[in-house]
């Protein structure tokens, strides 16, 4: 199984570091840092306040137009957090997804694929417990979207899921002293959970699945005090299917639905 990332951050490298320089570790290896040297870019505005944007960089794999998330930008925000900036992409097409921490909600414009309605109820059981047991670090897995799509290799089409997946840790963590990590929400200190998307392609194998890679997106510690067990997905078209060239793309108001 080949992994996108170059170190996957647990929550035992975790313990023991203070909690700005462990999340900037994070954020220098989930997201993919620029080149000067392009000059193509996005911007936009939104009706809603954010705490991330990124944007994934569909890379094509094959004649069939079928295409990974190999790398993941993460945006500048200003205007009261309701204006994002890309600048320094390289030429390409994008899918967006917007982020929300107070609100618990993403929204995402990512192709996935068709949906899996014609998947058989075994094989769908089959794709949630190997989703879930990915990584034993996190307690619980959602799949918040997911689609499948058609892939040709070598004269041969076989079929490919890629799935937007929530993974949390509920569960008490330690540091290295031993102490219970712990963060705050609203004025109040509380058990911290560990919340984290990811992009997770799967390959058909006969009714079972095999996951062929990994590209993680967000990984943020937060406070237990008022978290919800899972955020909420809004799949929003026009935040898909971008194309850039050798300049800053302007998107003006992109309308967002209410959560």
């Amino acid at each position: 199984m080949k992994t996108k990332l170059l170190v996957v951050v647990l929550g035992a490298a975790l313990a023991g570091l203070p909690g700005a320089n462990a999340q900037q570790k994070i954020i220098q290896r989930i997201y993919t840092e620029v080149d000067v040297t392009d000059d193509g870019g996005l911007e936009g505005k939104v009706d809603v306040p954010l705490t991330h944007a990124l944007a994934m960089s569909r890379e094509f794999v094959d004649k069939e137009g079928t295409y990974s998330y190999e790398r993941c930008f993460r945006g500048a925000l200003s205007d009261g957090d309701k204006a994002f900036k890309f600048e320094h992409l390289p030429v390409g097409k994008y899918d967006l997804v917007l982020i929300n921490q107070e609100l618990s909600v993403v929204y995402e414009g990512l192709s996935l694929g068709e949906e899996l309605s014609k998947l058989t109820p075994v094989s769908k059981q089959n794709l949630e417990k190997i989703v879930g047991k990915q990584d034993g670090f996190f307690s619980r897995c959602f799949i918040m979207r997911a689609g499948i799509q058609t892939v040709e290799k070598d004269g041969d089409k076989t079929q490919k899921i890629s799935a937007l997946v929530e993974r949390l840790r509920d569960k008490k963590f330690l540091t290295q002293g031993g102490d219970v990590v712990k963060a705050t929400r609203n004025g109040k200190e509380a058990m911290a959970f560990v919340r984290r998307f990811e992009v997770l392609e799967l390959n058909q194998a006969s009714d079972d699945w095999q996951v062929a890679d990994t590209r993680h997106i967000y990984r943020e510690t937060e406070s237990s005090e008022g978290a919800l067990p899972h955020f909420k997905n809004i799949y929003v078209a026009t935040l898909g299917n971008i194309r850039v060239v050798h300049s800053v793309k302007s998107l003006g108001l992109v309308p967002l639905p209410k959560p």
